[in-house]
């Protein structure tokens, strides 16, 4: 923008974009003064504690894991501890573009599993594999506005925030629900939350823009704190205290047990709008400044004073005095102690994610679908195509965070509809390929099966061959009404196998069950219709149990 008047004035501007056919706007008021004079870190009002219970502090993290966007609390993108090493060998990869999934947010990476939310034609849903071999362990269905889920993970949990600032807490090895609050205050929430230490904070935005502090443990709201404005910044979390920022920016440093405000850095603008910080060796790299040479400003993240800026279309990644930024399809290294620039690396042209370093090694990925690894003098090591389009993370808009994430000795990529996970060990077994099946008579009915509504090709009802004779014993049951499911089809019982339809609001997937033990095998989403009836809510698996 040019012209801004130095009088007093202000200006009022706002942007518009059209998300899932809804538009959404963003505003900015820009304060009229002298752009060229520094600004100083100004004090707001301290932040009101809410009263609540202490948090129990969280178990210390293993370092190798992935736990929020850019892998960690401090948003540096660095994961050290990895044992890592390029080049890596895919270790599976699973495409899910049948099933209409059509993208993956950046992973959660703990406890043997890769955790994401996914969008795709019937809603958004959470979804846990298995790390090693890419078995799906569980999935939750994510209501809510546009389909946005932003996750975090902690102490055995994951959090995840929709859109409407409805913020719920699973347990990671089961799903199971363990509390749900509504945000209060805000209706917009579009960053990823940062867990650490028994709270989760999480920023949101719609009449101004709120910074919370969340109890792990109960989602008792510990604490609030007023910010300018609450969009696209997802919490940076680093000695003692919880830094956000935001458009022009607007950058803050608060206390992360009580919210009292450190230190507020106020660019020549405020409105809709922001880019997560990321924290690194005591400075804190702020993105989205106004009327600045370069998109971004080093501030200290003791006082919030300006000590220099930098140039990257992407949150930066660091490892010790090395800085890599990502401008214009171009990375470069930046020595952070001078800020010269001493290499740089363009791929093949259309580099677009935000970069990780991983043991010492620089990961870069392509709109083409390259992912590329370097040394820390950016010379290429090695790389692969992952087979679909690598995406540029979403920083303006309310869809899902993509990126990349590393952690338990695995790197992972999501592409669109592919998930690809890579790892120094060698691939998963393949499995034996089916044989072309050959069309067989139909079976007399007989077997213990249950192959279709009331139970056989004739319909007729009857298992003879069935050992179960009353009473019956309860071997396990499973309620869908926590995973946003109200209706539930006739099974299918085959192959040690239970296979049912479940349908909610946000469509209908197949899910498949260990008739022993109800664990969930694997489930898929198909084409919602419309007009379904809702006559029940749970299905429960009743055996005889020999005496």
């Amino acid at each position: 923008m040019n012209n801004i008047p130095t009088d007093g004035r202000s200006i009022y501007v706002a942007l518009y974009s059209q998300v899932n056919n809804s538009w959404v706007s963003n505003g900015y008021t820009y304060k009229a003064f002298n752009p060229s004079a520094t600004p100083t870190p100004t004090p707001l009002p301290t932040a009101t504690p809410t009263p609540s219970g202490t948090p129990t502090p969280s178990i210390p993290p293993s370092a190798d894991r992935s736990v929020t966007w850019q892998n960690n609390a401090v948003h540096d993108g660095n994961d050290a501890a990895s044992p890592l090493v390029a080049p890596l060998t895919l270790k599976w990869k699973r495409d899910f573009a049948a099933f209409g999934v059509t993208s993956f947010s950046y992973p959660l990476i703990a406890q043997g599993l890769i955790i994401v939310a996914e969008t795709s034609y019937s809603g958004t849903s959470l979804i846990a594999f298995n790390e090693n071999n890419g078995q799906q362990i569980w999935s939750v269905n994510i209501t809510g506005t546009y389909g946005s889920a932003f996750t975090a993970y902690d102490s055995g949990k994951v959090f995840v925030v929709n859109f409407d600032g409805v913020l719920q807490a699973f347990d990671a090895a089961s799903a199971n629900q363990l509390w749900s609050v509504q945000l209060p205050g805000q209706y917009a929430f579009t960053s990823p939350p940062t867990a650490v230490n028994g709270i989760v904070f999480v920023g949101g935005a719609g009449t101004g823009g709120t910074l919370y502090a969340v109890n792990e443990n109960n989602g008792t709201v510990l604490w609030t704190a007023s910010v300018e404005n609450g969009d696209h910044s997802s919490p940076a979390v680093a000695s003692g205290s919880v830094f956000v920022s935001y458009a022009c920016p607007q950058s803050y440093a608060f206390a992360s047990s009580t919210g009292q405000l450190k230190w507020h850095y106020s660019g020549p603008c405020e409105g809709g709008g922001g880019k997560t910080p990321v924290y690194h060796l005591g400075k804190l790299y702020v993105r989205d400044s106004f009327n600045t040479p370069t998109n971004g400003l080093i501030l200290s993240s003791d006082t919030g004073a300006n000590l220099g800026s930098f140039a990257s279309d992407r949150p930066p990644a660091f490892v010790d005095n090395l800085a890599v930024y990502l401008q214009a399809g171009t990375l470069r290294g930046v020595d952070v102690s001078t800020g010269n620039v001493l290499w740089s690396f363009a791929g093949d042209g259309n580099l677009v994610s935000a970069p990780l370093i991983v043991n010492q090694t620089i990961y870069i990925g392509s709109g083409s679908g390259l992912l590329y690894a370097l040394d820390l003098n950016g010379t290429q090591l090695w790389s692969t195509n992952v087979g679909s389009s690598i995406p540029a993370p979403d920083e303006q808009n309310a869809v899902l965070t993509t990126g990349f994430g590393a952690g338990d000795g695995v790197f992972v990529v999501p592409a669109g509809s592919v998930l690809a996970v890579y790892s120094n060990s060698g691939p998963a077994p393949t499995p034996t390929p089916t044989p072309t099946p050959v069309p067989t008579p139909t079976p007399t009915p007989g077997p213990d099966l249950s192959v279709t509504f009331q139970n056989n090709v004739l319909h007729d009802g009857n298992d003879a061959s069935s050992p179960l004779v009353p009473p019956l014993t309860l071997k396990w049951q499973h309620d869908f009404t926590s995973d946003g499911f109200s209706w539930t089809s006739y099974p299918l019982i085959a192959q040690g196998l239970v296979i049912v339809t479940v349908q909610g609001n946000s469509g209908r997937s197949i899910v498949t069950f260990n008739e022993a033990t109800g664990q969930q095998i694997w489930s898929a989403s198909i084409e919602r219709q419309v007009g379904a009836s809702s006559f029940h809510i749970s299905i429960r698996l009743l055996l005889h149990r020999p005496p």
